[in-house]
């Protein structure tokens, strides 16, 4: 599976908010974003109010080409983080993706 590099670091507990975030960015990377969106659907149900679920839950829906869904968890994810304290995760997460983003504006 490609998920066991991920194995070792959260063991048997699929409830660590941190695995789940991080089993939810590989899948986004592996290009199955509906299983994504379930991965942070079971995580924003552990933890509601961080925003970086609601900034990949955006990520994914700009990727599917879900405007208007990606636009409504950008603003929430604002909204939970309105100082922007976790600026520099989402920065990271933005360049990490950001050939998808070059390639979705040229097609």
């Amino acid at each position: 599976s490609r998920f066991c590099w991920l194995a070792p670091q959260c063991g048997t507990s699929t409830s660590v908010p941190l695995c789940k975030f991080h089993k939810a960015s590989t899948l986004l990377c592996l290009e199955r974003c509906d299983t994504a969106l379930t991965e942070l659907d079971e995580l924003e149900a552990i933890t509601p109010t961080e925003s970086l679920i609601y900034f990949l839950k955006a990520k994914i829906h700009r990727k599917m080409g879900n405007s208007h869904l990606a636009m409504m968890h950008f603003s929430w994810a604002m909204d939970l983080d309105p100082q922007g304290s976790n600026n520099h995760i989402k920065e990271a997460i933005d360049k990490h993706y950001q050939s998808d983003d070059i390639s979705l504006e040229n097609s």
